[in-house]
Order: C-alpha cells, then sequence, then structure tokens
C-alpha cells in the first residue's frame, strides 16, 4: 500500500511538472514573437535593495524567496515597475510602458532560473510570480534575456551587467 501510495504521488508530480514545463515554453515561444521589435530600455532610476523590498523612486517591488543573484536583476536596471507592469498589458499585442507615475507595491514570489528554456549560452531565462491585489491566485510571468558577448566561462554577474531583456511578460494565471 505505501509503495502504491508512493508511486501514484511520484506519478502526479511527474504529470504537473511536465505540464508546467510545456506551458512555460509555449508561452516563451509566444513571447519571442510578440516580443520580436521591442526595444526593453534599462531604467536608470536609483534604487535601494532592503532585505526582500526594492524600492524605486516611486515604487515598491517585494520579492519572496529569492536568492540573492535576482537582486542583480533589479540593480542592473533590467527590471522594474513600469516594465512589469507594460507586460501586463499586452493583451493587444504590443508592450507599451505605463504613463502613471506611481505604482503600488508589486509583490512577487518564485523567481527562479530556467535554464532547461534557455536557447543557448547567450541567453537565460527566469519565471516569477505576481501576486495581485484582490486575486487569489498568481499570475506567472517569464522573462529572457541576452547577453551578446556572453561565453560559457562568464559569471552570472558579469552576464547580467552585459545582458539586455529580450522578451517579458505574462503567462498564466495558476490556479
Amino acid at each position: 500500500m505505501k509503495t502504491q501510495l508512493l508511486l501514484y504521488i511520484f506519478l502526479v508530480s511527474g504529470i504537473f511538472c511536465f505540464g508546467q514545463s510545456t506551458i512555460q515554453k509555449e508561452c516563451l515561444n509566444r513571447l519571442a514573437i510578440k516580443c520580436h521589435d521591442v526595444e526593453f530600455k534599462k531604467t536608470t532610476d536609483r534604487i535601494k535593495i532592503n532585505g526582500d523590498t526594492i524600492e524605486f523612486k516611486r515604487s515598491k517591488i517585494v520579492v519572496s524567496d529569492a536568492r540573492k543573484e535576482v537582486f542583480e536583476l533589479f540593480e542592473n536596471g533590467l527590471i522594474y515597475p513600469a516594465l512589469i507592469i507594460g507586460a501586463s498589458t499586452g493583451g493587444d499585442g504590443q508592450f507599451k510602458l505605463p504613463s502613471i507615475e506611481v505604482i503600488e507595491t508589486i509583490n512577487m514570489s518564485s523567481f527562479e532560473p530556467e535554464p532547461e528554456l534557455n536557447s543557448s549560452n547567450k541567453t537565460r531565462t527566469f519565471s516569477f510570480l505576481v501576486w495581485k491585489k484582490g486575486m487569489a491566485n498568481p499570475y506567472l510571468y517569464l522573462l529572457q534575456i541576452k547577453n551578446e558577448d556572453a561565453t560559457l566561462q562568464m559569471s552570472y554577474s558579469d552576464f547580467v551587467k552585459g545582458a539586455h531583456v529580450i522578451s517579458l511578460g505574462f503567462c498564466s494565471i495558476l490556479i
């Protein structure tokens, strides 16, 4: 009985992981098409990192359960509140930075590298969840950055310093 229960749990978790990976691959393909002609600019805003909170001029991002390396993406201007809000409004097939000056706090979690989604050693792909006010379930986003000068020996920090965003977008509401 114990063996059957363990086998069932393993089978169900394997199906979930396979399904999630498939969703991410399909989403990344859609984002590559949608973001093909988009120039994602880095922010030059000064930021302050205090624990899991990144403070921008007029907004904050709280990143729960993130690795230390994730914060380098923010420090190097690759991710900022207006960029995330702009990625949220892509239903019309266009990416637009919002014109609002103050964006309330954005809550993120599960910011993880997704190495199986990288197309080469010049790209890095990440997934993360955004928790929206009034919503019970998180929104899954994918971010892909590229460094044209990347080498296999390059450190993560050097990769991020020379990288730019090539795709970013909302994929799915997780249930």
